[in-house]
């Protein structure tokens, strides 16, 4: 009898990524995979505030304070293989216009305690893109 491996369905994630959703009525979130939803946890962050950097269309999560009106609430799954903030406000500003999920890579620095992403041009409408350019 010859012996097959058994393919593992699921691996550890080491590298963080940030996963944006299409814009629905209800589920506009963005997902933080395993790695970033560990780096978030093992750094105590509840709170983030979310940043964008229109120039270089760069994405931050940064650690708020609990005060902070423009904090938003990470929610962490209880197994801790993803969390995810509310992202309805951030989808707005952006321009966000892709009718599909899009998983970026992302960097978590710990000095700063920011994870931070490049969001793809083409998923960002034109029209708002034209308007960012003239601001």
């Amino acid at each position: 009898m010859a012996y097959e491996v058994v393919e593992r369905s699921s691996i550890r994630v080491e590298t963080p990524a940030l996963t944006l959703v299409p814009k629905r009525p209800r589920n506009v979130k963005l997902i933080l995979n395993a790695a970033a939803t560990r780096a978030m946890d093992d750094a105590g962050i509840k709170l983030v505030n979310l940043l964008w950097d229109k120039t270089t269309h760069r994405a931050a999560l940064r650690e708020a304070s609990k005060g902070d009106q423009n904090a938003f609430s990470l929610s962490i799954h209880p197994n801790k293989r993803q969390s995810t903030v509310a992202a309805t406000a951030f989808y707005e500003q952006i321009g966000w216009n892709s009718p599909k999920r899009v998983t970026v890579e992302a960097t978590w620095n710990a000095t700063t305690r920011m994870l931070e992403a490049t969001i793809p041009q083409e998923y960002l409408a034109k029209k708002k893109l034209e308007a960012l350019r003239r601001a």
